[in-house]
């Protein structure tokens, strides 16, 4: 860019870095740092192609996981759910009628059964199919399971970003500016400096009242001149200045 304008050349590089964070947050991707593997949300589509590449006439199961509200039993969610239209559980490994569980008090290893699927090619029961699906990750809070009842094989789906049980950030504009929260270095949460105390620096006066009475004690000076002494000498030492080599047992090496 040929340009004598520093304000043209600031402007034109907010604009590229601008548009450098739209492209990172279309092509970034998330890397789990637990096993290395893409994280990545399902999506019904996710769903239907599994399902296309098993066998036609096929028994499956969609199932998702029961959750409980806090404080709620687990009897009046079913009676809630049998309420909704659904009929079945799946326990472990049995298929049960809900309302012959009557005596289930635990949520673990307790599906509910969304649909029963018989694979086929046909356009109208993909269709059907994509809304219990749909359901499926409703009532399983973004989590569903495919099982297939040949060989008890199970695949999980889940349409949260989260892998390795980690949840993480979906890439966005926000995570590549240093200014923003998102973005910003944890440490100096985009100020670019750390405010502390550098406690390794030698300069750090670790009790007033101690340097005056260092100096009042040992050096026999009265209240008033250690005071003085302390202002032009040891604040000195603080802040890069030279000072007595007494004076350092004020400062914390």
């Amino acid at each position: 860019m040929n340009s004598t304008n520093p304000r043209s050349t600031v402007g034109t590089t907010t604009e590229i870095y601008d548009y450098l964070k739209l492209l990172f947050a279309r092509i970034g991707k998330t890397y789990s740092p637990i096993s290395g593997n893409e994280v990545k949300k399902d999506t019904v589509t996710d769903v239907l192609e599994f399902i296309k590449t098993i066998d036609l006439k096929e028994k499956l199961l969609l199932l998702a996981p029961i959750y409980l509200e806090e404080g709620r039993a687990l009897q009046d969610k079913l009676s809630t759910l049998n309420a909704q239209g659904y009929s079945r559980i799946k326990v472990k490994d049995e298929v049960l009628r809900i309302d012959q569980a009557k005596d289930l008090t635990s949520t673990e290893d307790v599906f509910l059964v969304v649909d029963r699927i018989v694979t086929k090619d046909d356009e109208d029961f993909y269709n059907r199919l994509a809304d219990a699906i749909q359901t499926a990750f409703f009532e399983g809070k973004g989590n569903c399971y495919i099982e297939t009842l040949k060989d008890n094989s199970i695949r999980h789906f889940s349409n949260k970003f989260e892998l390795d049980n980690m949840q993480f950030l979906e890439p966005n504009v926000h995570l590549f500016s240093f200014n923003n929260p998102y973005g910003a270095c944890p440490k100096c949460e985009g100020y670019g400096d750390v405010i502390g105390i550098d406690e390794g620096s030698g300069r750090v006066i670790y009790s007033v009242g101690k340097c005056i009475e260092i100096l009042m004690v040992e050096q026999g000076m009265n209240l008033g001149d250690s005071i003085e002494f302390f202002d032009f000498n040891v604040k000195g030492a603080y802040m890069g200045e030279k000072t007595p080599i007494w004076c350092e047992d004020m400062l914390l090496q």
